[in-house]
Parts: C-alpha cells; structure tokens; sequence
C-alpha cells in the first residue's frame, strides 16, 4: 500500500511525506523548497518531490490523507467560542474565520487542488483529525509497546491539548481539553507582546527567559496547579483602542527591534515557566491515566525543548519520545499512517532512528551548482579530517551533506558548524553569520559516548530536543554552548546511524581533547533551511562564513574575488498558478546597490553598523569582494551595536537582490520575484516582504526609475 500524507491548513508549515507498505521513504516541508519560511500555501512542491523520490504516479497511490477534519468542523468551533464569548466577535476575527472556512471548503480541505494539479487518481481521500494525526506521528515512531502520548497544540479544529493511550498498535482516545483553553495561544499571544511573531518566534521567547528572574504575576491569564491549567483566552484576546489585555497589566507592548530590558526579559521568564509547569502537570495526569511511564510527546509546544528537558529529568517518566517534527509540518507523519487503524486494524510501529528524510543530491547535481557560480573548489580525500582541522582552528564552516533533515533541526546534514571552546564564538556567529538576536544559544553536537561526561540528566538525543544541564565543570570548557543558565540543547551522534558526521566530531576531539561542535541550522535570520546546493553557496557567501564543505568539494568563501555569485539567465516552468516573472540577472549590481542604500536610510542605528552595510553590500554583490572591502574599511571601523537591525537588513537586502534562478531546479523561484514591467519599485516591495526588519527604514524608493 502506496500512501501519501500532507499539512494544509493555510495557517502555517505545510508539508508532505509518503510511505510504502508502512515505511516511510521521504518527508519534507514545503518551506524548504519554495524558500519562503513557515510556508503556508497548498504544498505542491512538497508532493511532487515525494513523487519523485518514490518514483510513483499520482495514479498509483492508495490513499491521499490531510491532516485535517473537514473544514466545516474549524468553522462549528469558531462559531462555538463566539457564541461562548470564548472568542471576541470582531470584524476581523469572523471575516477571517468565514475566509478560511470558505477557502478551505472551496479547495475540498486541499483535495480538489491535488487532483487539479496531479490529474486523477484512484486513491481514495481521507481526512484524518488534527490532534489524531499528531498522536499517530509520536506514538508509531517511537518504538514504545504502551505509551501515555500528550499532544500539545496551538490549536487543532476544536482541541488545544489531548491525551491518548496507545498500545500493541492502537491509539485510544483519553481525555481532550477544547480551544481555546490552548498552552500553544498563551505562549504565542506573549511572543507578540514581546515584541516577536507568533506561531514563529516562540524560540526567541524561549531563548530571552533566562535573562529574566521571577516576580511577574500571570494569574490573570493562566491559572496553574498540579493536576492541570486554565487559560483564560478571552483576556488574552482582548484588545481594545489597539491595546491587549497584557500590555494594560504589564506595560506597553515592545516594539519589534528595539531594545529589551529587564522588565521585558522577566516577562519571558515568567511566560516559560508557566508553560514548563503546565506541561509537566499535563504528562503527570497522561501518566496517572494511562499507567504507562513511558511518554510520547507532539504538537508545535512539544518543541519546548526546556520543558521537555525538565519532563526528562523529573523521574515520572522511564522513557520519552519527542517527535522532531513536532509542529504541524509533522501532522503529514501521522496522517500517512491514518489508514492502517481502519477496521480496528495496528499501526506500524518502527523507532525513528534519525530525521534525514528529506531531498539528497548527486555529486554531478553538486558540480553543476559549483561549476555555475565558477567557485575555486578543491576536493576533499579526508573530508572529516580536514574539515576538523580548520575547525579546530577557529574557522565557520557551512556543512551540506546528505539527505535533508525533516523537521526545524539542523542534525548534520544542513549544519553551521564551529568550534564550542571559543567563548567569543557565540557572538561571532550570531553577529557576523546568522544576523541574529545575541541571546539566542546555539546546541552542542557530541559523540552519544561521552554525553555523560558533558550533561548532567544525559540521555539518548538525537534530535536537539531535550535541554539539559552541563556539568558546572565543563561549562567553561564548552563555553559557546552553554546557556546563561548552565544548560545546553543537544544532539547525541551514534556512529551506525550518521558516519561522517559522528567522524568529524570524533576527529575534533582527536584535535582538540573535546568531541563536541558547535551546531545551527544552515540559514540565514528570516530564511528557511537550506536545501539545495545553490541555497548552501548563496547563503555561505551572505554571510560570515569561512568555507563551505559540500559533499567532497570545498569552497573558501573568504576569497570571493574568483567566484560569480550571479549564475546565467535560465528558463523553466513556473510553479502552477503562479504570475509570470523572470530573473532579475539584467541589472543585478544595481538591485545590490538599491539594497544596501534601502538598508541605512533613514535607520536609527545607521552609523554605527555603516561599516557592516557596507561589508555585507561587497561580500553578496560579488564584485572584488574582499579587496574593496578591505581597501573601503580602512577609513572607518566602528563596531556595529548588537541589537541594530541594520546589521541583518542591510545583508539579506544585498543577498535578496542577487537571487537568480536555482540551476539544478530552475522550476523554483528565487524569493526575489521580478514581474514583467517593473523595475526598482516592484523589486522593493519584494525585498519588504522578504525582510520585515528593514521596512521601517525605508522611506522613500531606493531610485526614480520608473515602472516600464
């Protein structure tokens, strides 16, 4: 049997993955190939290559499930809460309540858009429950007999959080508590306060707590205990003369970009550990229930990684299993299984020992990528070895090996990877590659051997999922990765399961007397993972970066001056339903050069981070890089404040206006979309869209030239 499983809500994260004969072959979000992060839009992209991957026809596939109920079934509850006055009775909150409903109605919850696209098919269309598709996901790939599995949600189409039984293949339905008494709508309404998006940078939240000390009282919005919670959602939705409920109890809202201070770093604290609390009485009631110690965990707040932490290291449990893909780009994972319970029918049930489930390219595949943007490379015949050494030497090193990770991890395979000793290291990745807040941690990858000498609650992690303490006496010993409150996010390596990478840590110790690396997604701020080797050469040559290993090649992209980052003008058809558009090769310098001036106009923090403008303008226009850099620099070397939003505008505003087509898929369109007739103003507006950040420092357009 031939099943094909999908996440489409238009909400976020959509996804897709396919199975043969109750083994799953392949998975991947659809953010990774259309490049535009937490994609929510029909995910085509991510079918097709699932297609591709199983080498099957859309005619072929048995079964065709969404993650989903019915849309009428989202629309029953919405009306609910209103009546309930759960849920304001706004302009807004029905006419984007009935939009939804309608859109998804009109689409068949997805299915009338796959045949459309794919043809017919005989396989039969299945709507599988939100929360069920959740509980198949954790409990069929954790390799557990009997299992307590708690799903915890932002929303599903009526539930927020549930508890399920499962045993010898079977899921059972224990206890459900309704939208919008939701854990997954607290923390997201306070991201928003913070200043963060929601339903997206609950990380950041999660990252700023230990900055904070407790005194701030949220009883007002969540009220805690041991055997469960209450949140209080009509406050947290209220919002009256553009002011929340939250800001009148606690001050105004932040303002995105600017400044946090400490009243804004307790809020954070007090906001994660009424989530850590909630959680942990949420699993003791799953296990009082269900008599089993052994945990399953799913839904986009199981990506806490420092509750789960805390869960782990509580003793309730035996054993615990945290989906990596826990939000609802995993829902595909449960979905795919869905038809194996019919007719009181068992789950397969298979421990999923790793997460590279995604796209892999070929050597040949690589070389046309490297070979387009005529890189100086050099091949590799000890490639752990080497790249260990400049490691161990201080270098960044951009890691693309292969197949792609399915979920928000970087495991090894699409990775940023630097040395853990360096106690500047963290402010140099964050500052000079990333672009990113400088109190976001980074996650230790080390060797599953010696976890115990490292972590205090060691345990088996391959997923960067679980936080843990380190041992007070390696704290200085792996400075860069270690939390300001002593923990660290890690990911244990085995051997039999990734090779190379378990190798190169392993010669980083032989260097070094330290198996561990320093380990973040392949991304720049704002951006998906990467996923093919066009996205890995283009990103490592935005950024900071000193060399890219990609597959055997090596690239040093600290000497740009041979390298063209502009490939040719390529044709290839368009993404279905899409606008015409065409590249913007004609007049690429002058896209960089628009970005870079859009960049510092007008911008409070303009001349302190002029310099980096000006360095990230020079390394993504790609002309001579390094010699004007530095002969441009001499004159003027200021340090760039931390918090400037300059320092990741000005990059990815650079980087944006010189996207092309991707060689290998030529299908895929860059972010930066040209229409047929525009000129700088459209590509601006692009370029808005892509960075949010820099919209406040743009006043006026980068040019005159006119729409032609």
């Amino acid at each position: 049997m031939i099943t094909l499983g999908f996440n489409y809500s238009q909400m976020h994260d959509s996804s897709a993955c396919i199975a043969r004969d109750g083994e799953l072959l392949f998975a991947v979000a659809e953010e990774r190939i259309s490049r535009i992060k937490h994609d929510a839009r029909f995910p085509e992209l991510a079918i097709r290559a699932c297609l591709e991957f199983a080498k099957v026809r859309p005619d072929e596939l048995d079964f065709v499930c969404a993650g989903w109920p019915e849309p009428r079934k989202v629309l029953a509850t919405d009306l609910k809460c209103f009546l309930r006055g759960q849920y304001p009775i706004t302009y807004l909150n029905v006419l984007n309540s009935a939009r939804l409903c309608a859109s998804m109605a009109h689409q068949n919850g997805g299915f009338r858009r796959f045949t459309g696209i794919f043809g017919a098919t005989r396989a039969r269309m299945r709507f599988v429950d939100h929360h069920l598709a959740h509980a198949i996901s954790a409990y069929s790939y954790s390799g557990f007999d009997d299992a307590a599995v708690v799903v915890m949600d932002g929303r599903g189409a009526w539930e927020a959080s549930s508890i399920w039984r499962g045993h010898d293949g079977r899921l059972d339905h224990v206890l459900t508590i309704p939208w919008p008494n939701s854990l997954g709508l607290f923390y997201a309404q306070f991201t928003q306060y913070l200043g963060f998006v929601p339903n997206s940078d609950e990380w950041k939240v999660m990252g700023l707590a230990p900055y904070g000390q407790p005194g701030i009282n949220l009883g007002d919005f969540i009220s805690l205990n041991h055997e469960s919670y209450r949140v209080n959602a009509p406050l947290l939705f209220e919002r009256k003369n553009g002011s929340s409920a939250i800001a009148k109890r606690l001050g105004p809202e932040r303002t995105p970009e600017s400044e946090i201070d400490n009243s804004f770093k307790n809020v954070a604290f007090a906001v994660q550990e009424a989530c850590e609390t909630a959680m942990l009485a949420l699993v003791k009631v799953a296990i009082r229930k269900t008599n089993s110690r052994n945990v399953c965990l799913a839904g986009g707040v199981a990506l806490n990684s420092k509750a789960n932490g805390k869960i782990q290291a509580s003793g309730m449990v035996d054993k615990i299993f945290v989906q990596p893909a826990a939000s609802d780009d995993g829902v595909a994972l449960g979905a795919v299984f869905a038809p194996y319970l019919d007719n009181g029918g068992r789950l397969p049930m298979k421990a999923l020992r790793h997460a590279y489930l995604g796209p892999e390219f070929s050597d040949a595949e690589i070389e046309k990528a490297l070979r387009t943007y005529k890189l100086r490379t050099s091949k590799l015949d000890q490639v752990a070895s080497t790249t260990a050494e400049m490691l161990a030497g201080g270098k960044i090193i951009g890691w693309f090996q292969g197949r792609m990770e399915f979920g928000p991890r970087a495991l090894g395979h699409r990775s940023i990877l630097a040395d853990p000793r360096d106690p500047e290291m963290n402010a140099k990745v964050n500052n000079a590659v990333k672009f990113r807040e400088w109190w976001r941690p980074f996650a230790p990858s080390m060797l599953k051997e010696v976890a115990g000498e490292y972590l205090e609650y060691a345990c088996d992690s391959p997923y960067m999922i679980l936080t843990n303490p380190v041992r007070p006496e390696k704290r200085s010993t792996i400075p860069s990765v270690t939390h300001v409150d002593g923990s660290a996010r890690p990911q244990t390596v085995e051997k039999d399961i990734e090779p190379l990478y378990w190798n190169l840590i392993n010669e980083f110790g032989k260097r070094t007397g330290v198996p561990v690396l320093m380990n973040t997604s392949f991304n720049l701020r704002g951006e998906a993972i990467v996923n093919t080797p066009t996205d890995a050469i283009r990103t490592s040559f935005s950024s900071g970066m000193d060399a890219l290993v990609i597959a055997k090649s090596f690239a040093n992209t600290a000497a740009r001056e041979g390298s063209r980052l502009r490939p040719p003008r390529s044709a290839g058809p368009k993404r279905d339903g899409a606008p015409p558009w065409r590249s913007c090769a004609k007049r690429p310098r002058h896209g960089a050069i628009a970005g870079f001036f859009c960049s510092i106009r007008r911008s409070p923090g303009r001349t302190a981070a002029f310099p980096c403008a000006r360095r990230a303008f020079w390394k993504s226009s790609g002309i001579a890089g390094r010699a004007l850099e530095s002969s441009f620099m001499t004159s003027r070397r200021r340090p760039a404040r931390e918090s400037s939003p300059v320092l990741a505008s000005s990059a990815s505003f650079a980087f944006y206006a010189n996207c092309m087509i991707d060689p290998i898929s030529p299908s895929l369109p860059s972010p930066l979309k040209i229409y047929p007739g525009f000129r700088c103003v459209e590509k601006r507006r692009c370029l808005f869209r892509s960075v949010p950040i820099a919209r406040k420092s743009l006043r006026r357009p980068p040019c005159r030239t006119a729409a032609r």
